[in-house]
């Protein structure tokens, strides 16, 4: 059978969507993308035959698969084999690679493998700096080759770490707030991967956004000089933004030990080795076919 395989992704930093391309390129048939970072893209109906294969990624937030109002409502598959990548840049990736494998299965595909990915972290240039490199490309693009192969004869789901019911999701407390250099232009508003800029009055949100990774260092138009992403409600006296470089620097111990089968590499907050001092922080990439 031949095969035709697209890519999908959410990626508001453009890691995730660095690991799909990856991935989908090592497979038979690679051309199509599709990228749901965009709400426009996410409205249109996009559908997938069992001939088709695709490889869907998103990031990893609070453990969780993006709480992104209908993120994967436009995707029907006919059980379409699915290569899922979860991709985080801090701690864990918790349920996120088992609920991605649920709501996939509900929209008629049929998960063939699965990874777990490290990108740089949304708020520090500091926590996985530089990913992903050359080696975590190479990764993925392994696991898209031995993806690949599991379709010569029969083939079973990959078993995905996480539990059920899932772990509870943590309402992203930040707003993008424009200062007094924004001149209400709009360009945010037509970026914004989460809607959650009102283009009428784009320095003005009235609500939080569900991911706070525009523009606090993602790819941000010129016009956005002068935004930034403060906290929703203000933190409380005696608390630290753990999105600052200083913070960053003491709040992550990465252990980099690693079990068999796919695992994310832990990391504990509040807790910092002496031997990490001044240096990116390092994690593990590992999959499973």
């Amino acid at each position: 059978m031949e095969y035709k395989t697209t890519a999908i992704w959410f990626s508001p930093t453009e890691g995730t969507r660095a690991y799909a391309r990856a991935v989908a390129a090592a497979m038979p048939g690679c051309g199509e993308e599709v990228d749901l970072t965009r709400p426009a893209v996410r409205r249109a109906e996009h559908t997938f035959t069992a001939h088709d294969l695709v490889v869907i990624g998103v990031p990893v937030y609070y453990g969780r698969v993006p709480a992104v109002p209908g993120l994967l409502d436009g995707l029907r598959g006919e059980d379409t084999p699915a290569v899922l990548l979860a991709v985080y840049g801090n701690r864990a990736i918790d349920d996120a690679l088992l609920e991605l494998a649920d709501l996939a299965a509900a929209r008629g595909f049929r998960p063939l493998a699965a990874g777990s990915f490290v990108a740089r972290h949304t708020y520090s240039e500091l926590v996985g700096a530089g990913r992903p490199n050359e080696a975590d490309l190479a990764a993925a693009a392994e696991l898209g080759r031995r993806a690949a192969d599991k379709l010569s004869g029969p083939w079973d789901a990959p078993a995905l770490p996480g539990s059920r019911p899932y772990r509870d999701f943590a309402t992203a407390p930040f707003y993008p707030l424009g200062d007094e250099r924004c001149v209400s232009c709009g360009a945010c508003a037509g970026v914004c991967p989460t809607g959650a800029i009102d283009p009428a009055a784009p320095g003005r949100p009235t609500r939080p956004a569900v991911s706070a990774a525009w523009p606090a260092s993602g790819p941000a138009p010129p016009a956005a000089a002068g935004w930034t992403t403060p906290a929703w409600p203000p933190p409380a006296p005696g608390w630290r933004s753990t999105s600052s470089a200083r913070s960053a620097r003491r709040s992550c111990f990465c252990d980099l030990s690693s079990r068999a089968g796919l695992v994310s590499v832990g990391a504990t907050c509040g807790r910092l080795r002496a031997a990490t001092r001044g240096r990116p922080y390092e994690w593990n990439t590992e999959t499973r076919p």
